[in-house]
C-alpha cells in the first residue's frame, strides 16, 4: 500500500465518523449501544468535529512529499496510540460490546500503518503518489 492510500484510509474514516457523530450524536452512539445526556451529545459533537477535521488534513495532505509527511504522520500515530489505548480500556472496563471492538481495530489498524510507513517501508520516496 502506498502512504496516499493509507492517508486516503484515514480521511475517509475520519470524515465518515466525524460527521456521524457532529450531525447525528445520540444514532452514532446508539449504533454501539450507548446513551448519553445532552452534555455528552456535545462532547460528542466536538469529537465529530475533530475527527472530520482529521480527515479533511489527511485527504488535502496526502500528495505531499514524503519529508512533509513525516511530521503530520508522527502527530497521527501518537494521536492514534491515545485512541486504541482509550478504546481497548472503554472496551475492557465498560460495557462491552462486539462492535464496539471494530473501533478497536480501526485505531489498532491505523497506528500500525503509520509505524509501518514511518519506520519500516524500505523507501518513503515510492511509498508515495
Amino acid at each position: 500500500m502506498k502512504t496516499d492510500r493509507f492517508l486516503l484510509f484515514n480521511a475517509l474514516t475520519g470524515i465518515f465518523f466525524g460527521l456521524l457523530y457532529l450531525c447525528f450524536p445520540v444514532q452514532g452512539l446508539a449504533v454501539f449501544d450507548l446513551s448519553t445526556d445532552v452534555t455528552g451529545q456535545y462532547m460528542t459533537r466536538f469529537f465529530g468535529s475533530a475527527l472530520t477535521g482529521i480527515g479533511f488534513i489527511c485527504l488535502y495532505e496526502r500528495q505531499r512529499e514524503p519529508s512533509a509527511l513525516k511530521g503530520l504522520m508522527t502527530a497521527l500515530l501518537i494521536g492514534n496510540v491515545f485512541g486504541l489505548v482509550v478504546a481497548f480500556f472503554a472496551q475492557m472496563t465498560g460495557n462491552p460490546n462486539m462492535l464496539c471492538w471494530s473501533i478497536v481495530l480501526i485505531y489498532l489498524l491505523l497506528v500500525a500503518g503509520y509505524i509501518y510507513f514511518l519506520y519500516f517501508a524500505r523507501d518513503n520516496a515510492d511509498s508515495t503518489g
